[in-house]
């Protein structure tokens, strides 16, 4: 079973998958396919949901919304981000995975997106850094780092 770690998105999700032993097994940018019929709404959030295997999970982190200094402006973005993140716990909760959510201040804070993704490739051995897929995007790297903050926290 794994811990399946997302850095929620309406075009992109960064995706992490960690053993039990806390090793990085995979981790990638799904997108949601270019031909989607809309960019917003139920259609796009069932995309984003089936760009994700959900298979052999045994718990779910996923990062909270929140509206900050950040945000604000787009608030309409935050709120369809809202409906992927409710449908990703729609799936784990159907399947009867168990969810964790932490909003970004919890888990981050105020770091720079240069910053966590330093630190969270730091924590990764050679091998763990060779699955991560070339196409990451900073997403990618959000996600380990989200696992990798709920797994310590959970010792």
């Amino acid at each position: 079973m794994y811990l399946l770690s997302i850095d929620p998105g309406l075009s992109k999700c960064g995706v992490a998958y960690f053993d039990r032993a806390g090793r990085l097994v995979r981790a990638y940018c799904a997108r949601r396919p270019r031909d989607c019929e809309s960019p917003r709404g139920p259609i796009a959030w069932g995309y984003m949901a089936k760009a994700i295997d959900f298979e052999n999970v045994g718990a779910l982190v996923i990062e909270q919304m929140q509206v900050d200094t950040r945000t604000r402006g787009k608030e309409r973005d935050l709120l369809e981000v809202c409906g992927v993140v409710g449908v990703l716990i729609g799936v784990a909760t159907a399947a009867r995975i168990p969810v964790h959510a932490y909003k970004p201040r919890t888990w981050k804070g105020n770091t720079p997106k240069t910053v966590t993704q330093a630190r969270a490739l730091d924590a990764l051995t050679k091998e763990e850094k060779a699955r991560i897929n070339p196409n990451a995007t900073h997403d990618t790297y959000d996600a380990i780092a989200l696992g990798q903050f709920h797994m310590e926290r959970n010792k």
